[in-house]
């Protein structure tokens, strides 16, 4: 954490200084997130054998859409410091039959903001082409959302909060914390002030408050945008 803010201080301190060039960009995005579920338990069926472990995973995608901008400073000829921050809105539409004869649907919006600061490579390829990878960490709150579940003629509608109440695609109750914190790296390809990118990020921690399970999140993002 202390080398994190000296590297903060020392970029704001070149900035100040006018050693540092910042261009800003703002950017769209898809991306399709799932959020990952481990359960796991142990003990003996008949209380007096032998304990057994029983492991279960659970895994839901969501369709993501996301709006940002951020500030790209330049270290260097080829490197630079990325800030941004963007928000998300992460949707899913499905069908089961897990709870009845009668087929349901669950519906799901959350939304989150997003905070990336990513170390950047740039290698110009062309006098109007560059490229180069990116990598760093990136903080995310859950600001809020909603669990629809449903017949699949509207009937008997139940809706309830993301947070503190239902949580995942298995209609079971979970606690989920707003905070996250994931790993993120990819690509960017750059034509003039036109930008291109592709990334993957984990989340490195457990945003389960249960126990029992271990969930962590992760994504595929495309996206495109444009520097002022």
């Amino acid at each position: 954490m202390k080398k994190l803010i000296t590297a903060v201080v020392l970029v704001a301190t070149m900035f100040v200084a006018g050693k540092v060039q910042a261009q800003f960009s703002v950017n769209f995005g898809l991306s399709h997130n799932f959020i990952t579920e481990r359960i796991s338990s142990g003990g003996s069926p008949t209380g007096d054998g032998p304990s057994i472990s029983i492991n279960s995973l659970h895994s839901a995608g969501y369709n993501g859409l996301s709006l940002g901008a951020n500030y790209n400073f330049r270290l260097s000829e080829e490197f630079g410091i990325s800030v941004g921050g963007q928000f998300r809105w992460d949707h899913l539409h499905l069908s089961k039959s897990i709870l009845g004869p009668m087929p349901h649907r669950y519906i799901s919006n959350v939304y989150y903001v997003d905070v990336p600061v990513m170390l950047n490579y740039s290698c110009k390829i062309s006098d109007n082409w560059k490229v180069g990878p990116f990598i760093g960490p990136m903080l995310t709150y859950g600001l809020g959302g909603t669990i629809k579940i449903c017949s699949i003629y509207h009937s008997n509608v139940e809706v309830h909060p993301w947070y503190g109440e239902y949580g995942d695609s298995h209609f079971s109750k979970h606690d989920y914390k707003h905070l996250d914190f994931s790993a993120v790296a990819g690509v960017a390809f750059s034509y003039k002030r036109l930008n291109l990118y592709g990334s993957y990020r984990y989340g490195l921690l457990d945003i389960d408050k249960d126990a029992v399970a271990k969930t962590h999140t992760s994504g595929i993002s495309l996206g495109v945008g444009f520097s002022f």
